[in-house]
């Protein structure tokens, strides 16, 4: 047992007979116990990227070692012995370790992204036949450090003396890369180099410890084709341990010569829906002005939406000259922003823009028909022949984009019955509704009555929602049955006097949708002239008459012919 290792097992024999005491003999048998341990130890790393720390891509070492500790009684083989590491899922071969043997396994880890600036929490297991299994956790810190930029406009070289960032001048700037810690002290960073996008100076590659920073100065000289924009400029900075890393920097170059101005001035509502929808007129002022100083000559706007351009004019500074258009709303601009763009331009600039976005809500219509129940007319409690079916058709105005417009002359059809409602306008989010009934047919017996419910507005194509409703159909089965006679002469044969016995029974057999209830059913036999008391049977259940009849005279050497009859309210 567990319980007897490192400990000597006492066993004592006992003899004994009528003629003695009992007579008795110890006999001590040792049981040696050995413990199983394991020590896991990080015995450094492969510097692949030669950083200098631990970083991805580098390999972590590992010696994972098992010994036999004896604990009592000189200890124990120990058999089987296995080594393995959860990180890697390397094991080592079995083996028996005598009383102070040791077994080494030797692993590497290769560092992902997903462990920089975390622990790496490894642990080595040890087992063999004879003990439970043991554990030794090794944890290393893998450190990281994030490389930053930033990019700062230092000034302009003013070299016409304008005062302003003008064409020719030098734009100067510095890009500032940082090797900041974000995890167990930082990490060296190497092969850190600077880009300037605008310029394409890049610096020497340098690295940087935890902290450090390299600075690149590099200038730009505007162009004309610079002027009354913003120079973007980025800088970028990139190591062996890290992703590139970005900074942009903004410098407006004033030109202040001509300026547009795009408004829209309203629109022409000419379905009188109250928005803007299909074949309405949108309208737009372009105005076009001299800001500067100087006269500017052959200024010409147009606008790219509808093409239109205006006489070119000379203006003055101050002076401005202004060009109306409209543009015609078409179906593929439901629900989307149009976007106009106006144009300036002069023998003295550059062409100038000014954009004019004007929203055209969309809405959809959709119709919902719905079967709302029946007026059982017939009591029957199926939907059969003489009922109503009861519906319910609701367009509603949908809104699906830029809360939605609203739909004039709305109005709703039924197919089945060819109700229509009165037309109306619906704003976003309302509703209107036509009821309408159909008086159920012979023919819709054992089929789905198929009933579509359209919708239709001065702004949608016509949109239709189908209700279908089932109705249920049975037939009404009659089998008569000669059940035998009363031989009250003893003739053992039919005989004038006997009475002969019928059983009639009327079944309810449904054919569609599960069948229907049928009422009043009634059972009668033209022979004897009896009828059955008025029944209503659900489907599957029947109903007997039994009848009888006596012999006549005249039916001697003829066949007695009887007909059984059943009838109910739906058949």
């Amino acid at each position: 047992l567990d319980s007897d290792l490192g400990t000597t097992i006492e066993n004592i024999g006992t003899a004994d007979s009528d003629q003695t005491d009992p007579v008795t003999d110890p006999e001590g048998i040792d049981v040696p116990e050995s413990v199983l341990e394991i020590v896991k130890t990080n015995t450094g790393f492969t510097d692949n990227d030669g950083s200098g720390d631990i970083s991805e891509g580098d390999f972590v070492l590992y010696d994972l070692t098992a010994t036999n500790v004896a604990v009592a009684l000189g200890g124990a083989n120990l058999t089987n012995v296995v080594i393995t590491d959860d990180l890697t899922g390397d094991t080592s071969t079995p083996l028996t370790l005598a009383p102070g043997e040791s077994d080494t396994l030797s692993v590497s880890y290769t560092v992902q992204a997903s462990d920089l600036g975390t622990t790496i929490a490894n642990t080595g297991v040890a087992d063999s036949d004879q003990t439970d299994p043991v554990t030794d956790p090794e944890d290393v810190d893998v450190p990281e450090s994030i490389l930053e930029i930033v990019k700062t406009n230092t000034g302009f070289t003013d070299n016409d003396m304008s005062g302003d960032i003008s064409i020719g001048d030098d734009v100067l700037y510095d890009l500032t890369a940082t090797n900041t810690p974000v995890a167990f002290g930082g990490a060296n960073l190497t092969n850190v180099v600077i880009s300037d996008d605008l310029t394409g100076d890049t610096s020497a590659p340098v690295t940087l410890a935890p902290g450090e920073s390299d600075t690149l100065s590099v200038s730009y000289t505007v162009q004309a084709s610079d002027l009354g924009t913003t120079i973007e400029n980025t800088g970028t900075a990139d190591s062996d341990q890290t992703n590139p890393v970005t900074d942009p920097e903004f410098v407006p170059v004033p030109d202040s010569d001509l300026v547009i101005t795009k408004t829209n001035t309203g629109f022409t509502d000419n379905d009188g829906s109250g928005d803007i929808s299909v074949g309405d007129d949108i309208l737009y002022d372009l105005t076009a002005t001299n800001i500067g100083g100087a006269n500017l000559t052959n200024v010409v706007i147009s606008d790219d939406l509808t093409g239109d351009t205006s006489t070119p004019a000379t203006l003055a500074p101050g002076e401005s000259d202004t060009l109306s258009v409209s543009y015609t709303v078409q179906e593929s601009d439901l629900g989307t922003t149009i976007d106009n763009i106006g144009t300036a331009d002069s023998d003295q600039t550059d062409p100038v823009e000014d954009p004019e976005a004007v929203d055209v809500p969309e809405s959809v219509l959709e119709i919902i028909k719905i079967n709302t129940g029946f007026t059982d007319n017939d009591g029957s409690g199926d939907v059969s022949v003489g009922d109503d079916v009861l519906y319910d058709l609701t367009a509603t105005n949908i809104a699906v984009a830029l809360g939605g417009a609203n739909l004039t002359n709305v109005v709703i059809t039924d197919d089945l019955t060819g109700d229509t409602s009165t037309p109306v306008t619906l704003a976003p989010g309302e509703s209107d509704t036509l009821s309408v009934s159909y008086t159920v047919q012979e023919s819709d017996l054992g089929i789905t009555i198929a009933n579509t419910g359209v919708a239709d507005s001065d702004q949608t194509e016509p949109v239709t929602d189908p209700e279908g409703v089932d109705v249920p159909e049975s037939v009404l089965e009659i089998i008569k049955t000669n059940t035998g006679f009363t031989d009250n002469d003893g003739s053992g044969d039919v005989s004038v006097g006997d009475d002969v016995l019928y059983d009639l029974t009327a079944t309810n057999i449904p054919v569609a949708f599960g069948g229907a209830n049928l009422t009043n059913v009634v059972i009668s036999d033209d022979l004897t002239g009896d009828t059955s008391t008025p029944v209503t049977l659900a489907p599957g259940e029947s109903d007997t008459l039994s009848v009888s009849y006596t012999v006549q005279d005249s039916d001697l050497g003829t066949t007695i012919a009887n007909t059984g009859i059943a009838d109910s309210d739906q058949t």
